[in-house]
Order: structure tokens, then sequence, then C-alpha cells
């Protein structure tokens, strides 16, 4: 007869799972629907006889855009893949954290469809760029639940100091980012540039949160 904690550990790691595959959908859905806007030019072209050519000039800032967010959502799940290797069992606050950072991932596909199209107003950017911090703050926030609670990774490994610094300096370089879009005339979606400063930030967090550590445990 199978022990009663196996079977339940057994269980943990099903729900576990099942979680991450409905997030991957969630995630795989969303990417895709990042190029119908794009879809749609192409339909428009043909009803003008449009060339190619000018059909791409005219919708660079689209393409730009698509390209752009598919690269954050992607490296979003990849984050978030990484925070569920350590996940053996999900809690309440977990699971909600996980809906949350999903509904920020399928609602960024509002703002990337009008960012080509519209021009760039204050309340775009903060829609777009804000969306994208929101949704990385959240990620943090999950590393550092699951970093601390000792239930959810059952057994398996705390992180390491780099992985808790890689995540909150993309956060910090997001939340930054926002700031200087909204504050800065003119800049507006340059201040995404910013974010190429991710690992210089990430080394100098890192002995921090490796003293943080140290202390917590």
């Amino acid at each position: 007869m199978a022990h009663p904690e196996a079977s339940e550990q057994a269980q943990d790691l099903k729900n576990v799972e099942r979680l991450k595959f409905f997030t991957d959908a969630v995630v795989a859905i969303a990417l895709t629907l990042l190029i119908l806007p794009l879809l749609e030019s192409v339909s428009e072209a043909a009803r003008t006889q449009q060339s190619a050519t000018d059909m791409l000039a005219e919708h660079s800032g689209q393409i730009m855009t698509f390209a752009l967010s598919f690269v954050v959502v992607a490296s979003f799940w990849i984050v978030h893949h990484r925070i569920f290797e350590h996940v053996s069992r999900y809690t309440p606050a977990l699971m909600g954290l996980s809906f949350l950072w999903m509904f920020t991932i399928v609602l960024l596909q509002f703002p990337t469809a009008m960012v080509g199209a519209l021009s760039p107003e204050p309340i775009l950017l903060g829609l777009y760029i804000g969306l994208m911090a929101l949704s990385s703050l959240i990620l943090s926030a999950m590393t550092w639940l699951v970093s601390r609670d000792a239930r959810i990774r059952s057994g398996r490994p705390t992180f390491e100091a780099s992985s808790l610094a890689a995540s909150f300096s993309s956060s910090l370089l997001f939340v930054l980012v926002l700031c200087l879009a909204l504050l800065i005339p003119g800049l507006s979606y340059y201040a995404l540039f910013l974010l190429f400063l991710n690992r210089p930030l990430q080394r100098l967090l890192q002995p921090y949160f490796a003293r943080l550590q140290t202390r917590l445990t």
C-alpha cells in the first residue's frame, strides 16, 4: 500500500504540473495573438492593392512592436518557468500571483495592438510599459515567495543569489523605464533600451541578495 505522505506529494506535483501546463497554454495563445494586428494589415493592403514594400514600410512600427512584445513575453515566460523548477506544491498565494501574472500577459496584447498604430501618448506609454513593469514585479514577488516558503519547495533547493538578483534587477529597470518614459518628453519607447543594463545591475545586486539570504537562513 502506498504511503499516505508519498501519495500526497505525488498529488501536489501533479497539481503543480497542471498549473504549469495551463500557464504555458495561456502564454502560447498570448504570443500567437500578438501577430493578429499585422495579419489585419496584410488584408487591408490586399484590398487597396498596396505593394509589399509599401505595406512593410507603413507598418514598420507595428512590426517592431510585435517583435519587442514577443521578446518581452518570452523572457517573462522563461523566468516563470525557472521559478516553477523550484516548486513542488503551490499555495493559494502562489496560485493567485500566477493568475495575476497571466492576466498581465493577456492584457498586454491590447496596448501592443495600439502602440504600432497610434501616437505615443502618455496614457498609452503608461499602459504598455506599465503592464510590462507590473508583470515583472509579480514575477519578483513569486520568486521571493517561493524562495522564502519551504512548504512550496518541499525539499527542493532555494534560489541562488544570482537568480534573485536577476529577477529584481529586471523589475527595478522596468519601473525606471516607466518613470523616465512618462517624465521626459520625447523619450517615449526609447527608454526601453535601458533594459540592456539588466546584467550590470544584476551583478551589482547579487552581493546584497547573498548577504540577505545568509541572514534569513
